[in-house]
């Protein structure tokens, strides 16, 4: 957070959209989503302001910046100015104050407000013409895991046990920046990320969202799980890699064959067996 004075409150930046939205024509909705609008979670104050604007014509906010102004000095953004990022309908501006107030703007003229995006919680800020009168309130289950389908899951699982071989030919080899980009990029991110929400989603009933990156997992797991997982991850010194690797793929062993089982799928025993022996014998006397 800046040093540069005191950092705004949610009342006083939710005044400053709504006044900034009266005194700009062209704005006909604000719509904050995201934490500071889910009943269900508890915002701190790093948390965003999330804005869905729905204005008149889009291009003037692209074409001139000025409009930010009325927000404060700016720390940093992304992208370096407004522009569509996601797709064509939705102009993009996150801003990060000098005072640490981060607002993420998406402008869009589409006329409609799109129901479905907001189920995870919203709060309407302004509304000139009343297009958010009919909104359908929030049900929160749009973001809660799902089961996968059983052709879903044995795809999860061999994409791991194909791509964590990698992880042993960059180690085996001293790659070590290949080797940390496959274990805590693609098969953390990917794919054991996807099989530790559905170990959560299933002793959960599915009825709980582990977040973005599975950012609450340390909630939902038990201390056992957690401590099991943490030991997957590891700095830079080589024999710690290989040790996460192989806690990995215990993790994976253990959470992927309990998913398994809640949902009547096979785990591939045959193909981990073989695999883990691999691994072993591509280590061979390294340490």
């Amino acid at each position: 957070m800046s040093n540069t004075g005191r950092m705004r409150d949610e009342r006083e930046v939710l005044a400053l959209l709504q006044s900034w939205a009266h005194e700009t024509p062209a704005v006909r909705t604000i719509i904050l989503e995201g934490s500071r609008a889910d009943p269900r979670r508890t915002p701190d104050a790093l948390s965003d302001y999330d804005v869905a604007v729905y204005v008149d014509d889009s291009q003037p906010f692209v074409e001139d910046e000025s409009w930010l102004d009325r927000f404060g000095p700016i720390l940093v953004r992304w992208p370096r100015s407004p522009r569509p990022t996601a797709g064509p309908e939705w102009v993009t501006q996150l801003v990060l104050f000098d005072d640490g107030v981060r607002i993420d703007f998406q402008i869009t003229d589409r006329p409609e407000i799109d129901a479905a995006a907001l189920d995870a919680g919203y709060r309407v800020l302004f509304d000139r013409s009343g297009a958010a009168d009919c909104l359908p309130e929030s049900t929160g289950t749009r973001h809660l895991t799902k089961p996968p389908a059983e052709a879903e899951y044995a795809d999860t699982l061999n994409a791991f046990w194909w791509d964590i071989t990698y992880v042993a030919k960059g180690l085996a080899r001293g790659e070590l920046p290949f080797a940390k980009a496959m274990l805590d990029g693609i098969v953390r991110t990917e794919i054991v990320g996807r099989i530790v929400a559905w170990y959560i989603g299933a002793q959960y009933d599915w009825s709980v969202d582990v977040g973005v990156h599975n950012r609450w997992m340390h909630r939902y797991l038990s201390a056992t799980d957690w401590d099991h997982y943490r030991r997957t991850l590891a700095g830079a010194e080589p024999r710690a890699n290989w040790k996460a690797l192989f806690e990995t793929t215990a993790f994976v062993r253990t959470a992927g064959s309990r998913v398994a089982h809640a949902l009547g799928f096979a785990y591939p025993w045959e193909t981990d067996r073989k695999v883990t022996a691999w691994i072993e014998a591509v280590r061979g006397g390294q340490s």
